[in-house]
């Protein structure tokens, strides 16, 4: 993958979760609200179907985090990988100069 793509997934899947968190925490909150107030008095179909758009809600959410979370996981494996492979680079040039006749 391009470096470009790899350190363009982390902020992109970052302001995602802001959106969702955005859009979602607070038709979640309210959504809650009515199911709260549903042995109050409301409709059990209301109840169901608004128990069932707060768990999209909700699903959306945890995929947007879920992808933040692939999106740091993604990012460290490279780092790790870049890390080893100037270890690997530094190893090799420092067996090479040793082995230089003088």
């Amino acid at each position: 993958m391009p470096k470009e793509n790899t350190r363009g997934a982390l902020p992109a899947s970052i302001l995602s979760l802001l959106v969702a968190a955005d859009q979602c925490c607070p038709a979640i909150i309210g959504q809650a609200h009515l199911l709260y107030h549903a042995g109050l008095g409301i409709n059990p179909e209301q109840a169901v179907r608004t128990f069932r758009q707060l768990k999209k809600d909700a699903d959306d959410l945890f995929k947007a985090i879920a992808d933040v979370e692939a999106a740091l996981n993604q990012a460290e494996t490279i780092q790790r990988g870049a890390a080893e492979r100037d270890r690997a680079e530094r190893a090799t040039e420092h067996d090479r100069l040793r082995l230089r006749p003088c």
